[in-house]
C-alpha cells in the first residue's frame, strides 16, 4: 500500500510519503486554503455540483502534490492510502481545518480517486494515535444498533437502515446484529454492559446539531419519547469501561435545517435554551454552525474511543442505508475500517454514475468519514482468531412478567422487537396524565405481545418496583399482594390485620386500604401494579351497554376499588392493565371508573418487524441462514401468523426445533382456515366451549399452548409449569 501522511505537529504542518518526510509547512499557511475547500466543497455538495466537487478534488491533489505527495498519490499498485494526523499539541484551528477540509474527493484528469475500483483510495483521520491497532479478541462481531426518531421531530427512517444491516449480515454467520430499541441512553448503556456482549460495534442513527452552549450533540430520547441532547463524553460513559466497543459509528444527519434541501423535509429546527430543556422554533434558516457538527462530535469521542464513522453533513437516507450495508458486510470479513469504509464510498460513488432513473443515489458518497484514536485503524474482528462469541442469551419460556411466582411468560429481549411508540405512549401517560389518566389499559387480541409490552414497559420505568396481578383478582389476593411490597417492619404494624378483616367482611374496603398503601409507605417507594389478562373476569354487555363488563360482585369491587385507590391525587405509584377487550365499570351512581383510563391498543406487528422477530429467533437458534424446505416453512409461518407474534413465535419454533412434519401440518391446518373459515374440530371446541371468542384467537391460543408444551417437556425437570399461555 502506498500512503501519504499530512501530519499536524504543534504549529507545523508535516508531509510523507511511505515513511519518508517529504516537506514541512507552517499550519497557519495552509489554514486558509484547507478553510477555502471546505467552503466551496459545502456549497458544491448541497447543490450536487458534481464539476464543482471535481474541480475542488484535483485542485487538492495537486496541492498535496507540491508538498512531494505525487508519487504515492499515483502508484500504480495497491491501495492509495491518505493519512490525516494530529498529535496532542496540534494547533486547534489547524487540526479543524485539517480535518473538515474533504479528502476523499482527490482527483486527477482521469477522475476521482475514489472511482478506481481496482484500486482503493483509503483516507482516514487520525488523533494522538499511539502504538498499533488493538488486536480483535474474536472471530466474529456483535454490532449493537440503537436508532433514536423522538416524537415531534422529523422522523427517520431508521428501520430501513436497520433493515439493509440486517440484510448485509444475514449471509455470514460473523456478524451478530442486536437492536436497542428505546433510543435512550441509559438502556443502551445497561445493554452494552450485558452479558449479550461484548460488542465490537455501537452504530446509532439519529439526529444531532450544535449546541450554543454545549457545542456538538446527538439527539436521543428519553424514555417516554421526547428529544434529549447527548455530548460526547455522554456517550463516552455509556460505554463499558474496559469493554468499549472498536467502532462507534454515527449515522446522523443535522435537524437544525428548516427548508427543503433534496434531503428530506425539516419542517422545525431544533435549539436549545439556557435551560438545556429543547424548544420548538419557526425560524426559517439554519441554526448557526450546525454543518460541521458531526466532524466535531467525531474528533472528541476519538480521544477515547478506536475507531468512530461519521457523516460530514446531512445525508440521505438511501445513502445511509447503501453504505451500512457494504461497510458492515465487508467488517465481517476481516476489513479494517478504513478500507471497509473506502469499498463501501467506492459502491455509493457507482450508485451515483449508474443512477439514470435516480440521480440523488450516491450523492453524498463523500460524506463518510473515519476517526482513528488509540488502537484504531484496525480490524473489528479476525478469522484467524478461534475464539467465537458466545451464543446469545436464550429466547426462554423461563422469562416471566411475575418474576416472583413464576408466572406469564413473555417475550425475552431478543425476541421482542418494535411496539416502541407504544411503550413510549404508556410511559407519558404515567408521567403526565392526571387523576385515573396516570393509569393505562393495553388493548389488544390474544398474542399480540400485551403481557410482553407490559414487561417492557416495566423495565424501562426504573423508579417502580413491579407488582403482578393475575390470576386471582379477588380484593383479599390484591391486598396482600400489594402489602408484600412494604417493608417488613411496616408490614408487622396491626394495623393491616385489621384492614384484613375489614376486606374480608366487605371487599370494597380494598379501595380505602390501597390508598393507605399508596400515599404512606409506597409514597416513598412507589409501585407498577400490572394487573394482566383482565379479560379473564370480563363478560359480555349487558342491556344498551356498548363495551364489556365485569363478572362476579367480589371482582367488581376488587378492581372498582383499584381504579379507585389509583385516582388518588398526587401519588407516586402507577397502574398498568392489559386486556383483550375494553369494559365498563360502574359505581352505585351510575359512573365508569374505567372511564378515566388512558386506553393504548397494539396491533398486528407491521411486515418489518415480522421479519426482525424471524431473524432473531435465528440467532436466538443459531442458525445462520434458513434454507431449502426450512426456509419455505418460516415464509410460510411469517405468512400464517399475519403479525401476530405470539402465533409467529410458535409457529416459528415448531420449524427451528427440527418439527417439520409438525409445521407442516399446523400450517396447513391456519391457511385452510384463512381460505375457508372452517376449524379443525379440536380448535373450534375452543370457541365452542367459550374459551375462546372466535376463530382467529383459538388458533392463536391452541398453537402458542401447543408450542410452550412441546418445549417444556423436552425440558429437564427445573420446578413447577407455570401459568398463563
Amino acid at each position: 500500500m502506498a500512503s501519504a501522511v499530512a501530519g499536524l505537529f504543534g504549529s507545523e504542518l508535516r508531509f510523507s510519503a511511505n515513511g519518508t518526510m517529504k516537506k514541512t509547512l507552517p499550519a497557519a499557511e495552509a489554514v486558509p486554503v484547507f478553510q477555502k475547500w471546505s467552503e466551496r466543497f459545502d456549497s458544491a455538495a448541497a447543490s450536487a455540483n458534481d464539476v464543482e466537487l471535481l474541480r475542488i478534488g484535483r485542485e487538492m491533489f495537486d496541492w498535496l502534490a507540491e508538498m512531494g505527495l505525487l508519487d504515492a498519490l499515483r502508484e500504480r499498485t495497491g491501495d492509495r492510502e491518505l493519512v490525516l494526523a494530529v498529535d496532542r499539541q496540534g494547533d486547534p484551528l489547524a487540526e479543524t481545518a485539517l480535518f473538515d477540509a474533504p479528502w476523499e474527493l482527490l482527483a486527477t484528469d482521469a477522475g476521482h480517486l475514489a472511482e478506481n475500483g481496482m484500486q482503493l483510495f483509503v483516507t482516514s483521520r487520525r488523533v494522538a494515535q499511539d502504538g498499533p491497532p488493538r488486536e480483535p479478541a474474536f472471530c466474529d462481531l456483535r454490532l449493537m444498533f440503537m436508532a433514536a426518531s423522538p416524537d415531534g421531530v422529523v422522523e427517520l427512517d431508521y428501520e430501513e437502515e436497520e433493515a439493509a444491516i440486517l440484510d448485509a449480515t444475514k449471509s455470514g454467520e460473523r456478524v451478530q446484529l442486536l437492536v436497542e430499541e428505546t433510543g435512550a441512553l441509559d438502556f443502551l448503556a445497561n445493554r452494552l454492559a450485558s452479558e449479550e456482549g461484548p460488542f465490537e460495534v455501537l452504530h446509532l442513527s439519529c439526529h444531532g446539531g450544535i449546541d450554543p452552549e454545549r457545542g456538538p450533540v446527538l439527539m436521543l430520547e428519553t424514555a417516554a419519547g421526547e428529544p434529549t441532547l447527548v455530548r460526547p463524553p455522554d456517550l463516552f460513559r455509556a460505554l463499558p469501561s474496559g469493554n468499549q466497543p472498536l467502532l462507534v459509528a454515527l449515522s446522523a444527519c443535522r435537524t437544525a435545517e428548516v427548508r427543503l434541501h433534496g434531503r428530506g423535509n425539516r419542517d422545525a429546527s431544533i435549539h436549545t435554551a439556557k435551560d438545556g430543556e429543547l424548544k420548538r422554533d419557526a425560524r426559517t434558516g439554519p441554526v448557526t454552525d450546525s454543518v460541521k457538527f458531526m466532524a466535531s462530535f467525531a474528533r472528541q469521542l476519538t480521544t477515547q474511543v478506536a475507531n468512530v464513522l461519521a457523516w460530514d453533513g446531512s445525508v440521505h437516507d438511501h445513502d445511509a442505508t447503501s453504505f451500512a450495508k457494504e461497510f458492515y458486510k465487508l467488517l465481517g470479513r476481516g476489513e479494517t475500517v478504513p478500507r471497509a469504509a473506502a469499498m463501501a464510498r467506492s459502491e455509493l460513488l457507482k450508485h451515483l454514475r449508474q443512477g439514470a432513473q435516480d440521480s440523488t443515489k450516491g450523492k453524498h458518497w463523500h460524506l463518510a468519514r473515519v476517526y482513528v484514536g488509540p488502537g484504531g485503524g484496525g480490524r473489528i474482528c479476525d478469522s484467524k482468531t478461534e475464539t467465537w462469541h458466545k451464543p446469545l442469551p436464550p429466547d426462554s419460556d423461563q422469562i416471566w412478567l411475575d418474576k416472583e411466582n413464576r408466572k406469564v411468560r413473555v417475550a425475552a429481549r431478543p425476541a421482542f422487537v418494535g411496539r416502541r411508540r407504544v411503550i413510549q405512549s404508556v410511559l407519558r401517560a404515567f408521567r403526565d396524565g392526571k387523576g385515573l389518566g396516570r393509569a393505562v389499559l393495553v388493548l389488544g387480541s390474544g398474542g399480540l405481545g400485551k403481557s410482553s409490552l407490559a414487561a417492557r414497559v416495566a423495565g424501562r420505568a426504573t423508579t417502580l418496583r413491579t407488582v403482578v396481578i393475575v390470576d386471582t383478582y379477588d380484593a383479599l389476593s390484591v391486598f396482600e399482594t400489594v402489602l408484600k411490597m412494604v417493608d417488613p417492619v411496616t408490614r408487622s404494624d396491626a394495623s393491616w390485620d385489621d384492614w384484613r378483616e375489614k376486606i374480608r367482611e366487605e371487599e370494597g374496603k380494598l379501595a380505602f386500604a390501597l390508598e393507605e398503601l399508596l400515599v404512606g409507605p409506597l409514597e416513598d417507594a412507589p409501585i407498577l401494579l400490572i394487573v394482566d389478562d383482565l379479560e379473564r373476569i370480563l363478560k359480555l354487555p349487558v342491556a344498551d351497554q356498548a363495551q364489556r363488563v365485569v363478572s362476579g360482585d367480589n371482582h367488581r369491587k376488587a378492581l372498582g376499588s383499584i381504579l379507585t385507590a389509583f385516582a388518588t391525587p398526587g401519588i407516586s405509584s402507577r397502574l398498568l392493565l392489559t386486556s383483550r377487550y375494553d369494559f365498563q365499570l360502574l359505581d352505585e351512581k351510575g359512573a365508569d371508573l374505567a372511564a378515566g383510563l388512558t386506553r393504548v391498543s397494539l396491533g398486528p406487528m407491521r411486515e418489518r418487524e415480522r421479519t426482525k422477530q424471524l431473524r432473531r429467533a435465528l440467532a436466538v437458534a443459531g442458525v445462520d441462514m434458513a434454507k431449502g424446505d426450512e426456509l419455505q416453512l418460516l415464509g410460510r409461518a411469517v405468512g400464517a401468523a399475519n403479525g401476530n407474534p405470539g402465533l409467529q413465535a410458535a409457529l416459528t419454533k415448531f420449524v427451528l426445533q427440527g418439527d417439520h412434519e409438525d409445521a407442516e401440518t399446523a400450517l396447513g391446518h391456519i391457511e385452510r382456515y384463512r381460505q375457508t373459515e372452517v376449524l379443525p374440530h379440536w380448535i373450534q371446541t375452543l370457541v365452542d366451549q367459550g374459551a375462546e371468542d372466535d376463530g382467529d384467537q383459538a388458533i392463536v391460543a391452541y398453537y402458542m399452548q401447543l408450542a410452550f408444551d412441546r418445549y417444556w417437556s423436552a425440558r429437564p425437570s427445573n420446578g413447577a409449569q407455570p401459568s398463563g399461555t
